[in-house]
């Protein structure tokens, strides 16, 4: 017998207002799966032990590891990866808080956003990514 790497029994909160968005409508196939399944890695805690309230826990500081969505049952490549959270930044369902990148491990951290709810169809995007064109070992040229 073959483990999940994943809980298929994850609790998953869709609120009505992320569901009946526009925004949320116009997701194409693999940015709804990531934005699915950053929406289920949210932390929750009953405010009391009997309550049926819940409570955010994750401060709404996340990462979203490339290595997870490579290896079933996602199995999808880098680059789909990167334009589908192109996607998510612009249609507003998640900010950059710190962008990763300046040295290796560097992961850019990501948080969710309310600004999918002004979204209409082609309007320019809420955030994209920076672009850095000095990655890695640079050398630095002498104005002498």
């Amino acid at each position: 017998m073959i483990k999940k790497k994943y809980n298929k029994n994850a609790f998953l909160k869709l609120e009505a207002q992320i569901r009946y968005s526009l925004a949320f409508n116009n997701l194409k196939g693999k940015s709804l799966i990531i934005l699915l399944e950053v929406l289920a890695d949210r932390r929750w805690e009953r405010t009391t032990p009997r309550s049926k309230k819940f409570v955010r826990t994750d401060n709404n500081r996340f990462h979203i590891p490339y290595r997870k969505f490579n290896e079933p049952p996602f199995n999808l490549h880098n680059p789909i990866i990167s334009s589908s959270l192109a996607e998510l930044l612009a249609v507003g369902f998640l900010t950059i808080i710190e962008q990763g990148g300046s040295r290796q491990g560097h992961a850019t951290i990501f948080a969710l956003s309310e600004d999918f709810r002004g979204w209409k169809k082609q309007q320019e995007p809420f955030e994209t990514r920076k672009s850095f064109s000095h990655r890695g070992f640079t050398s630095k040229k002498d104005d002498s």
